[in-house]
């Protein structure tokens, strides 16, 4: 039962903040920082989380699609071979493989394992800047973080493990 879980069907959990709301109430002494950090770090944060969520559903998506395609593919092969002369199950070959092929070459050019690496990426070096502002270890100030911030969410995909 635990496979059926993780399949791509229907919609995924909403992006969550690195600091819960309802948490935030229990540190009255970063009240200033976690309206900075509200402000700066997580809008971008969430942006990102969601963009990484929906391209890993799209891969996980791709993926089971490719795989049962290939599989129809090999079952109306085997099918084909079993009843040797019938010219309908190398119809149905063609078109799985055809189909198959398709899908596997727009899987290339989307791809969505690649969009979900960077973003994801991304948006853990945002949570990474956000509790390092909050604990107030690198001692950086707004403007400081507002540069972080943008360098990470606009840096093209190459840069995106660099920062």
């Amino acid at each position: 039962m635990e496979l059926f879980k993780q399949l791509p069907i229907g919609h995924s959990a909403g992006s969550w903040p690195p600091f819960p709301d309802e948490d935030k109430s229990t540190y009255p002494a970063l009240a200033e920082r976690f309206e900075v950090l509200d402000s700066e770090v997580l809008p971008a944060f969430l942006e990102l989380d969601a963009v990484a969520t929906s391209a890993q559903i799209r891969y996980r998506r791709f993926r089971l699609t490719l795989m049962t395609g290939a599989g129809l593919t090999t079952i109306a092969g085997a099918l084909l071979a079993a009843l040797g002369g019938a010219t309908w199950p190398g119809l149905i070959v063609a078109v799985l493989g055809l189909a198959t092929t398709a899908l596997a070459n727009l899987y290339r050019r989307d791809q969505p394992l690649e969009r979900y690496l960077i973003a994801r990426a991304k948006a853990e070096h945002l949570r990474s800047i956000y509790f390092r502002y909050l604990s107030g270890i690198d001692g950086s100030d707004r403007r400081a973080l507002e540069k972080q911030v943008a360098a990470i969410a606009h840096s093209r995909s190459s840069e995106a493990g660099n920062g």
